[in-house]
């Protein structure tokens, strides 16, 4: 039998008021189950989304009070940070991904409806933004595909822009956009199927890649159970590693996820679960599949973990009270 693998948790939390900028690890006990708590350190003015380097010794928070990015080592023996500095900008980033290559940080801001590249140096810390490249209104995520290209979800402007990255630096594709109804994050299949949740719009959209890089309508489903879209908006999407199910978050009055099985050529709903908390912004799953984990950042702020099961509904096993404003959570497996 090999070892068994230690997770970790990191949570990046903060508030446009009083609160600071922190990211707390915890360490995942699969057995009890829950969350053990390992440190906490600060970040900025507010983590709102983090970002690991595929080596799992890097992280990558964006402040979107303070504005661009902050840089960590991670230890992975306890899974604690240590903090190699921020880099400073006028952008407010809300999303970030890295490069393939370990080599460069995007960062997609949301007022400035725009991406920024940050190199990222030999010591790991990002450098200062090297490109700024317009994608259009409240670009609120950026993703590279399983090709390398980048997709960048511009919720404003009802498009979704589609960018190559050579030699460190972005580009427009051709087709330039695919239209799509207030996007705000995206999900990719194995098999290359591009999943989109509508912030405005009571639907998560599946596509398809044309061979020029558009996106190609598969299907739509809703992600309410009782509509109202305006006050119930849309928040993150993510699926199980074995891409059998696939959840998204519902905000405003809802506080959902809903869950659905896409083995087949149409989706099956399974049906919605409470957050257990208000404001579900971000949620994680598990690399093995085994739980969910919710971060609450409304007025009742919770970390709520829960169950994968078989069938890809959700069982919930643990609510954790908490005093700061989860905005990001992510798993680290060591």
């Amino acid at each position: 039998m090999g070892m068994s693998k230690t997770t970790f948790v990191y949570v990046g939390s903060g508030s446009f008021g009083a609160e600071t900028g922190k990211v707390t690890v915890y360490r995942l006990d699969r057995q009890a189950p829950g969350l053990e708590f390992v440190s906490d350190t600060e970040a900025g003015g507010l983590a709102s989304f983090l970002a690991v380097d595929s080596e799992r010794r890097r992280l990558y928070a964006a402040d979107e009070v303070k504005g661009g990015v902050l840089s960590f080592t991670i230890d992975p023996t306890t899974g604690a940070l240590t903090s190699l500095g921020a880099t400073p900008h006028s952008n407010h980033p809300v999303s970030l991904s890295i490069s393939p290559d370990g080599k460069y940080l995007l960062g997609a801001n949301y007022n400035e409806g725009n991406v920024d590249v940050y190199p990222i140096g030999d010591d790991g810390k990002a450098s200062a933004s090297s490109q700024t490249v317009a994608t259009g209104s409240h670009a609120h995520s950026v993703r590279f595909d399983q090709e390398g290209k980048v997709l960048v979800a511009n919720e404003g402007s009802d498009t979704i822009s589609h960018l190559t990255f050579n030699g460190g630096m972005l580009s427009a594709a051709t087709p330039p956009t695919s239209a799509s109804f207030s996007p705000r994050h995206l999900a990719f299949h194995p098999n290359g199927t591009v999943f989109v949740v509508s912030e405005r719009g009571d639907f998560i959209t599946a596509y398809s890649r044309a061979e020029n890089g558009s996106l190609n309508q598969i299907w739509q489903k809703p992600r309410l159970d009782s509509g109202q879209p305006t006050a119930n908006t849309g928040a993150d999407i993510h699926l199980t590693p074995d891409g059998r199910t696939l959840y998204a978050s519902n905000r405003g009055q809802s506080n959902t996820i809903v869950m659905y099985d896409i083995r087949g050529a149409e989706p099956v709903l399974l049906g919605h679960v409470s957050t257990r908390g208000t404001t579900p912004r971000n949620f994680a799953v598990d690399p093995e599949g085994q739980f969910l984990l919710v971060g609450n950042h409304g007025d009742q702020k919770t970390l709520a973990l829960f169950r994968i099961e078989s069938d890809g509904k959700l069982t919930e096993v643990k609510v954790e009270p908490m005093q700061v404003s989860p905005f990001f959570v992510t798993f680290v497996q060591f």
